[in-house]
């Protein structure tokens, strides 16, 4: 299989997916889980200052999903190496899932994602 079929492929089923969770029902209000988002916060206040002590420049972008209910944290940086790896290691445990991608662009990707950043009420 050609990669532009992969893609596509890809692409249909994730747009299925995301139609299926549509359909679900949802709850009609959902609030902040005030302590996982407070870990979230912390965990890129953190990161910020660990990316400062080694002389990393990057924009952090924090972002919640309400469909899925997960918060993120994502930053794009021309490399990474992390000095300190004990407390990464810490900031790392707190998450549900992290990843360091590649990008086109010659820069990287790291994701920090977080599960249960909401939480319904109704």
């Amino acid at each position: 299989m050609d990669n532009e079929f992969m893609g596509k492929e890809f692409d249909s089923t994730f747009e299925a997916l995301v139609g299926f969770m549509n359909s679900l029902p949802k709850s009609t209000i959902k609030i902040l889980n005030v302590e996982r988002y407070q870990q979230m916060l912390q965990t890129a206040a953190k990161l910020t200052d660990l990316l400062k002590e080694s002389y990393l420049d990057g924009e952090i972008n924090i972002e919640v999903d309400q469909i899925f209910n997960i918060g993120s944290i994502n930053i794009e940086l021309n490399s990474l190496e992390i000095n300190n790896t004990d407390i990464f290691a810490e900031l790392i445990r707190k998450a549900d899932n992290f990843e360091v991608c590649p990008l086109t662009n010659g820069n990287v990707e790291l994701n920090i994602v977080f599960q249960s950043v909401l939480k319904s009420v109704v």
